[in-house]
């Protein structure tokens, strides 16, 4: 094998897809065997990315069309997969940062901290290294008192939401979808039916100051999620009840409610409600809420909640 990083990258990639069958904690040896090959890789990597000013946040991306390793995929579905990833980023960060919605615009500050870019590839394989876009002005973008950037809380969110959907947790996946909204749903049902049209597999790893979390979804993976998201249903019903306002976070934009029977009624807040989310804290106040059901013709139901706005 070349001594080139970029052939070792390749090559150790290869090794560790070997590994992914092998239940982990089971085998020392095994478990032993991956953690040095994942650390040689992490460590490798960074130089890498040292060496070419690329920054150390990055979106890892690996796709693979069919059974072989090394027979690369079409060019429609690359450019599908890539696409459907930005616009669910994008989806995701419009959810947290303003509301759930389904259509109408994103605002250019939104758009702007979650643009990706394509800025590292592993030659012979399409395994791809996405950063942001302008990652100084990214990470000053939407950024309040030490909470981490708004393309990194958007990609975190959509890899849970994946990683419920691998794991069928249909409960899980069903009480997301309620929170994160429609506009979510349209864009990951987009990547998931790339990826079983396409009869490909993809790994997704983000990577940022020495955390990395990874999901893979296979064909299966990827048919059953699209499967669901054709199925469910979504409606919304305003509400108004009376409690005492006894959680929140103007970072977060959630907010907790203690009803009169000692229940306590959690979600998002609209920025409208933000000011008197601060001045209420702690005392009795009406909430008029969104309530957003998400259900499945099997009979699961899910919901989430909206605070719009408080009085006193």
């Amino acid at each position: 094998m070349s001594e080139h990083p970029l052939d070792f990258l390749s090559a150790t990639d290869e090794v560790l897809s070997l590994f992914d069958d092998a239940p982990r904690g089971k085998y020392f040896g095994v478990d032993l065997m991956r953690h040095g090959l994942q650390r040689q890789r992490e460590d490798t990597l960074l130089r890498r990315f040292a060496a070419n000013g690329v920054s150390a946040e990055a979106l890892e991306v690996e796709l693979r069309q069919g059974a072989e390793l090394r027979g690369g995929a079409e060019v429609s579905l690359l450019a599908s997969v890539l696409a459907s990833l930005q616009e669910a980023v994008l989806a995701m960060a419009q959810s947290l940062r303003d509301r759930p919605t389904l259509h109408g615009p994103v605002t250019s500050e939104i758009q702007d901290a979650v643009r990706l870019k394509v800025a590292f590839a592993v030659p012979g394989s399409l395994r791809l290294g996405l950063t942001a876009a302008e990652p100084e002005l990214q990470r000053s973008i939407l950024e309040e008192d030490g909470d981490a950037p708004l393309l990194e809380r958007s990609v975190d969110s959509l890899m849970g939401l994946l990683a419920s959907s691998v794991a069928n947790d249909r409960e899980d996946v069903l009480q997301q979808l309620a929170s994160f909204g429609p506009r979510v749903a349209t864009h990951v049902a987009a990547l998931s039916g790339a990826l079983e049209r396409g009869h490909a597999r993809i790994a997704i790893a983000w990577r940022s100051e020495g955390r990395r979390r990874t999901v893979r979804l296979d064909r299966g993976d990827a048919l059953r999620l699209h499967e669901l998201l054709l199925q469910f249903e979504t409606t919304d019903r305003e509400m108004v009840v009376r409690g005492r306002l006894v959680g929140g976070s103007l970072v977060r934009r959630v907010f907790e409610l203690e009803l009169d029977d000692g229940s306590v009624m959690s979600g998002k807040t609209d920025e409208t409600a933000l000011g008197m989310l601060e001045e209420l804290f702690g005392q009795e106040c009406t909430a008029h809420i969104v309530a957003t059901e998400t259900s499945l013709p099997t009979g699961e139901v899910k919901e989430a909640y909206r605070l719009q706005r408080l009085s006193p």
